[in-house]
Protein backbone atom coordinates (compact mmCIF):
# COMPACT_ATOMS: atom_id res chain seq x y z
CA UNK A 1 0.00 0.00 0.00
CA UNK A 2 3.15 2.61 0.88
CA UNK A 3 4.42 1.37 -2.70
CA UNK A 4 1.32 2.23 -4.47
CA UNK A 5 0.79 5.30 -2.59
CA UNK A 6 3.66 6.70 -3.05
CA UNK A 7 2.80 6.82 -6.90
CA UNK A 8 -0.21 7.88 -6.69
CA UNK A 9 0.68 10.96 -4.62
CA UNK A 10 3.56 11.64 -7.54
CA UNK A 11 1.12 11.96 -9.85
CA UNK A 12 -1.31 13.72 -8.09
CA UNK A 13 2.09 16.14 -7.08
CA UNK A 14 2.89 16.11 -11.00
CA UNK A 15 -0.65 17.03 -12.23
CA UNK A 16 -1.15 20.15 -9.90
CA UNK A 17 2.21 21.06 -11.31
CA UNK A 18 0.30 21.95 -14.63
CA UNK A 19 -3.36 22.75 -13.28
CA UNK A 20 -3.96 23.32 -9.77
CA UNK A 21 -6.24 20.76 -8.47
CA UNK A 22 -8.41 22.81 -6.39
CA UNK A 23 -9.14 26.14 -6.24
CA UNK A 24 -11.20 26.38 -3.26
CA UNK A 25 -10.62 28.97 -0.83
CA UNK A 26 -7.57 27.97 1.25
CA UNK A 27 -7.11 24.63 -0.32
CA UNK A 28 -5.72 27.27 -2.88
CA UNK A 29 -2.53 27.80 -0.86
CA UNK A 30 -1.66 24.13 -0.70
CA UNK A 31 -2.04 23.66 -4.49
CA UNK A 32 0.06 26.68 -4.79
CA UNK A 33 2.68 25.49 -2.29
CA UNK A 34 2.88 21.97 -3.70
CA UNK A 35 2.97 23.30 -7.57
CA UNK A 36 6.15 26.01 -6.97
CA UNK A 37 8.37 22.73 -6.60
CA UNK A 38 6.80 20.73 -9.25
CA UNK A 39 6.93 23.72 -11.81
CA UNK A 40 10.39 25.23 -10.61
CA UNK A 41 12.40 21.79 -9.41
CA UNK A 42 10.71 19.19 -11.46
CA UNK A 43 14.10 17.72 -12.00
CA UNK A 44 14.91 17.52 -8.27
CA UNK A 45 11.14 16.16 -7.62
CA UNK A 46 11.76 13.58 -9.87
CA UNK A 47 15.13 12.54 -7.87
CA UNK A 48 12.88 12.46 -4.59
CA UNK A 49 9.83 10.59 -6.12
CA UNK A 50 12.46 7.76 -7.84
CA UNK A 51 14.20 7.42 -4.36
CA UNK A 52 11.16 7.09 -2.41
CA UNK A 53 9.85 4.15 -4.98
CA UNK A 54 13.19 2.54 -4.26
CA UNK A 55 12.47 2.63 -0.86
CA UNK A 56 9.09 1.82 -0.25
CA UNK A 57 9.08 -0.76 -3.82
CA UNK A 58 11.52 -3.75 -2.50
CA UNK A 59 9.92 -7.30 -1.90
CA UNK A 60 6.25 -5.88 -3.75
CA UNK A 61 4.57 -8.24 -5.23
CA UNK A 62 5.34 -8.24 -9.14
CA UNK A 63 1.32 -7.20 -9.82
CA UNK A 64 1.98 -3.64 -7.73
CA UNK A 65 5.39 -3.36 -8.38
CA UNK A 66 4.57 -2.65 -12.09
CA UNK A 67 1.70 -0.71 -11.11
CA UNK A 68 3.56 1.68 -8.89
CA UNK A 69 6.32 1.90 -11.00
CA UNK A 70 4.09 2.12 -14.18
CA UNK A 71 2.27 5.33 -12.21
CA UNK A 72 5.67 6.66 -11.48
CA UNK A 73 6.57 6.73 -15.12
CA UNK A 74 3.70 8.80 -15.91
CA UNK A 75 3.99 11.38 -13.56
CA UNK A 76 8.07 11.31 -14.28
CA UNK A 77 6.92 11.89 -18.30
CA UNK A 78 5.25 15.35 -17.11
CA UNK A 79 8.01 16.27 -14.52
CA UNK A 80 10.07 16.27 -17.67
CA UNK A 81 7.30 18.27 -20.14
CA UNK A 82 7.51 20.82 -16.80
CA UNK A 83 11.18 21.23 -17.14
CA UNK A 84 10.59 21.72 -20.94
CA UNK A 85 7.60 23.85 -20.26
CA UNK A 86 10.02 25.89 -18.13
CA UNK A 87 12.95 26.24 -20.00
CA UNK A 88 11.12 27.67 -23.34
CA UNK A 89 8.64 30.13 -21.16
CA UNK A 90 11.12 33.51 -21.80
CA UNK A 91 10.61 32.42 -25.65
CA UNK A 92 7.85 34.58 -26.01
CA UNK A 93 8.47 37.67 -23.88
CA UNK A 94 12.70 37.44 -25.95
CA UNK A 95 10.26 37.84 -29.25
CA UNK A 96 8.39 40.58 -28.13
CA UNK A 97 11.40 42.66 -26.77
CA UNK A 98 13.08 42.03 -29.90
CA UNK A 99 10.53 43.19 -32.47
CA UNK A 100 9.38 46.20 -29.91
CA UNK A 101 13.27 47.35 -28.83
CA UNK A 102 15.19 45.53 -31.59
CA UNK A 103 17.93 42.42 -31.34
CA UNK A 104 20.87 45.19 -30.78
CA UNK A 105 18.79 45.93 -27.08
CA UNK A 106 20.96 45.60 -23.87
CA UNK A 107 20.28 42.38 -22.11
CA UNK A 108 23.03 42.74 -19.54
CA UNK A 109 23.44 44.98 -16.92
CA UNK A 110 26.93 44.82 -17.18
CA UNK A 111 28.29 47.91 -14.43
CA UNK A 112 24.85 49.17 -14.45
CA UNK A 113 25.16 48.25 -10.97
CA UNK A 114 28.57 49.55 -9.92
CA UNK A 115 28.55 53.26 -11.73
CA UNK A 116 28.63 55.56 -9.33
CA UNK A 117 25.50 57.99 -8.69
CA UNK A 118 25.37 61.86 -10.01
CA UNK A 119 26.37 64.21 -7.39
CA UNK A 120 27.62 61.70 -4.97
CA UNK A 121 25.15 58.15 -3.18
CA UNK A 122 24.30 59.10 0.32
CA UNK A 123 24.58 55.46 1.29
CA UNK A 124 27.01 52.56 0.33
CA UNK A 125 26.22 50.78 -2.73
CA UNK A 126 23.58 47.76 -2.67
CA UNK A 127 24.76 44.11 -1.05
CA UNK A 128 23.91 40.67 0.85
CA UNK A 129 24.87 42.59 4.29
CA UNK A 130 23.17 46.02 3.40
CA UNK A 131 19.75 44.07 2.63
CA UNK A 132 19.41 44.03 6.61
CA UNK A 133 19.53 48.10 6.90
CA UNK A 134 18.33 49.13 3.44
CA UNK A 135 15.05 50.11 4.30
CA UNK A 136 15.81 52.39 6.58
CA UNK A 137 18.20 54.12 4.60
CA UNK A 138 15.58 55.30 1.85
CA UNK A 139 11.79 54.70 3.44
CA UNK A 140 11.86 57.87 5.04
CA UNK A 141 8.04 58.41 4.22
CA UNK A 142 6.37 54.95 5.44
CA UNK A 143 2.74 52.69 5.67
CA UNK A 144 0.91 55.72 3.78
CA UNK A 145 -2.84 55.36 3.39
CA UNK A 146 -4.04 55.31 -0.27
CA UNK A 147 -6.92 53.72 -0.10
CA UNK A 148 -9.36 52.19 2.59
CA UNK A 149 -8.52 48.54 3.05
CA UNK A 150 -6.16 49.00 6.38
CA UNK A 151 -2.53 47.95 6.09
CA UNK A 152 -3.34 45.92 3.19
CA UNK A 153 -3.23 49.87 1.42
CA UNK A 154 -0.68 51.11 2.53
CA UNK A 155 2.46 51.98 0.93
CA UNK A 156 6.02 53.09 1.79
CA UNK A 157 7.90 56.38 -0.75
CA UNK A 158 11.99 55.27 -1.28
CA UNK A 159 14.21 58.49 -1.91
CA UNK A 160 17.06 60.04 -1.41
CA UNK A 161 17.05 62.30 1.78
CA UNK A 162 18.61 65.36 -0.57
CA UNK A 163 16.17 65.18 -3.68
CA UNK A 164 14.41 68.25 -3.62
CA UNK A 165 10.79 67.84 -2.74
CA UNK A 166 9.89 70.53 -5.50
CA UNK A 167 11.42 68.54 -8.17
CA UNK A 168 9.79 66.14 -10.69
CA UNK A 169 12.12 62.90 -10.37
CA UNK A 170 11.06 59.70 -12.26
CA UNK A 171 8.96 57.56 -10.46
CA UNK A 172 8.46 53.67 -10.03
CA UNK A 173 5.81 52.19 -8.58
CA UNK A 174 6.70 48.76 -7.08
CA UNK A 175 4.17 45.87 -6.65
CA UNK A 176 4.92 42.62 -4.46
CA UNK A 177 4.77 38.77 -5.54
CA UNK A 178 3.46 36.46 -3.25
CA UNK A 179 0.67 34.20 -6.18
CA UNK A 180 -1.75 36.98 -5.17
CA UNK A 181 -1.63 35.36 -1.47
CA UNK A 182 0.85 36.46 0.22
CA UNK A 183 3.73 39.49 0.12
CA UNK A 184 4.61 42.75 1.58
CA UNK A 185 6.06 45.75 0.54
CA UNK A 186 8.55 45.55 2.48
CA UNK A 187 11.07 42.58 1.56
CA UNK A 188 11.12 42.66 -2.18
CA UNK A 189 12.82 44.74 -4.76
CA UNK A 190 14.82 46.51 -2.59
CA UNK A 191 18.46 46.28 -4.35
CA UNK A 192 16.30 47.95 -7.50
CA UNK A 193 14.74 50.46 -5.64
CA UNK A 194 17.80 51.61 -3.42
CA UNK A 195 19.75 51.58 -6.87
CA UNK A 196 16.80 54.01 -8.46
CA UNK A 197 16.63 55.83 -5.14
CA UNK A 198 20.37 56.80 -5.19
CA UNK A 199 20.20 57.77 -9.13
CA UNK A 200 17.46 60.27 -7.75
CA UNK A 201 14.35 58.40 -8.36
CA UNK A 202 11.33 58.53 -6.26
CA UNK A 203 10.17 54.96 -5.77
CA UNK A 204 6.61 53.57 -3.98
CA UNK A 205 6.20 50.16 -2.83
CA UNK A 206 2.60 48.79 -2.39
CA UNK A 207 0.88 46.58 -0.70
CA UNK A 208 -2.82 45.28 -1.98
CA UNK A 209 -5.87 42.84 -0.63
CA UNK A 210 -4.59 38.98 -1.03
CA UNK A 211 -6.69 36.18 -1.76
CA UNK A 212 -8.47 33.73 -0.77
CA UNK A 213 -10.16 36.65 1.54
CA UNK A 214 -10.29 38.65 -1.34
CA UNK A 215 -10.94 37.67 -4.74
CA UNK A 216 -10.58 39.19 -7.93
CA UNK A 217 -10.61 42.21 -8.81
CA UNK A 218 -9.88 43.47 -5.82
CA UNK A 219 -5.40 42.94 -6.37
CA UNK A 220 -5.52 45.13 -9.49
CA UNK A 221 -8.17 47.38 -8.05
CA UNK A 222 -5.78 48.28 -5.46
CA UNK A 223 -3.30 48.87 -7.49
CA UNK A 224 -5.01 51.09 -9.96
CA UNK A 225 -5.55 52.83 -6.58
CA UNK A 226 -2.39 53.21 -5.71
CA UNK A 227 -1.48 54.72 -9.18
CA UNK A 228 -4.19 57.24 -8.65
CA UNK A 229 -2.64 58.60 -5.05
CA UNK A 230 0.70 58.36 -6.74
CA UNK A 231 -0.85 60.79 -9.82
CA UNK A 232 -2.04 63.13 -6.91
CA UNK A 233 0.33 63.16 -4.25
CA UNK A 234 3.89 62.29 -5.72
CA UNK A 235 4.61 65.65 -6.15
CA UNK A 236 5.08 66.67 -2.62
CA UNK A 237 7.65 64.02 -2.27
CA UNK A 238 9.56 65.54 -5.12
CA UNK A 239 8.18 62.86 -8.02
CA UNK A 240 6.70 63.45 -11.39
CA UNK A 241 3.12 62.49 -11.81
CA UNK A 242 3.45 62.43 -15.66
CA UNK A 243 6.28 60.17 -15.29
CA UNK A 244 5.50 56.92 -13.70
CA UNK A 245 6.60 53.57 -14.24
CA UNK A 246 5.28 49.80 -12.74
CA UNK A 247 7.13 47.08 -11.51
CA UNK A 248 6.33 43.68 -9.92
CA UNK A 249 7.87 40.15 -9.64
CA UNK A 250 5.55 36.78 -9.63
CA UNK A 251 2.12 38.14 -8.92
CA UNK A 252 3.54 41.66 -8.98
CA UNK A 253 4.49 41.41 -12.37
CA UNK A 254 1.30 39.94 -13.66
CA UNK A 255 -0.78 43.15 -11.93
CA UNK A 256 1.85 45.78 -13.21
CA UNK A 257 1.09 44.10 -16.93
CA UNK A 258 -2.29 44.30 -16.32
CA UNK A 259 -2.13 48.07 -15.23
CA UNK A 260 0.09 48.80 -18.03
CA UNK A 261 -2.44 47.14 -20.69
CA UNK A 262 -5.78 48.14 -19.02
CA UNK A 263 -5.05 52.01 -18.75
CA UNK A 264 -8.03 53.97 -17.10
CA UNK A 265 -10.42 50.65 -17.14
CA UNK A 266 -10.65 48.10 -14.18
CA UNK A 267 -13.92 47.15 -12.23
CA UNK A 268 -15.20 49.86 -10.10
CA UNK A 269 -13.15 52.84 -11.42
CA UNK A 270 -14.40 55.61 -13.41
CA UNK A 271 -11.19 56.77 -15.52
CA UNK A 272 -9.62 54.05 -13.53
CA UNK A 273 -5.89 55.02 -12.92
CA UNK A 274 -7.63 58.62 -11.74
CA UNK A 275 -10.88 58.26 -9.65
CA UNK A 276 -12.87 55.49 -7.77
CA UNK A 277 -17.04 55.67 -8.30
CA UNK A 278 -18.64 55.58 -5.39
CA UNK A 279 -20.81 53.38 -6.42
CA UNK A 280 -18.49 50.53 -7.14
CA UNK A 281 -16.78 51.93 -3.70
CA UNK A 282 -16.20 48.44 -1.75
CA UNK A 283 -16.77 49.14 1.93
CA UNK A 284 -14.00 47.89 4.51
CA UNK A 285 -15.29 46.60 7.94
CA UNK A 286 -13.63 44.71 10.57
CA UNK A 287 -13.08 41.37 9.56
CA UNK A 288 -11.11 42.54 6.06
CA UNK A 289 -12.05 44.64 2.79
CA UNK A 290 -15.37 42.81 1.32
CA UNK A 291 -17.14 43.21 -1.59
CA UNK A 292 -20.84 44.38 -0.88
CA UNK A 293 -23.56 43.27 -3.46
CA UNK A 294 -23.86 46.71 -5.41
CA UNK A 295 -20.24 46.67 -6.21
CA UNK A 296 -21.07 42.94 -7.68
CA UNK A 297 -23.22 43.77 -9.66
CA UNK A 298 -21.20 46.82 -10.97
CA UNK A 299 -18.69 44.33 -11.54
CA UNK A 300 -20.57 42.13 -13.52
Amino acid sequence: MAAVLVSVLGLAYTANGFRPLTRDRYGSGLAFAHGVFASELPMQTLAVQLAAMATVSRRLPPRTRRFSWLVSAVSWLGLMGLRRVGRRADEPLTAALDAALGPDRRTESGDLWTRPAPGGATAKKPGPARMLRIYRDYAHDGDISYGECGSRNHLDIWRRPDVDRGGRAPVLLQVPGGAWMVGNKRGQAHPLMSHLAELGWICVAINYRLSPRSTWPDHIVDVKRAIAWTKAHIAEYGGDPDWIAITGGSAGGHLSSLAALTPNDAPGFSRASRTPTPACRRPFRSTGCTTSARARRCIR
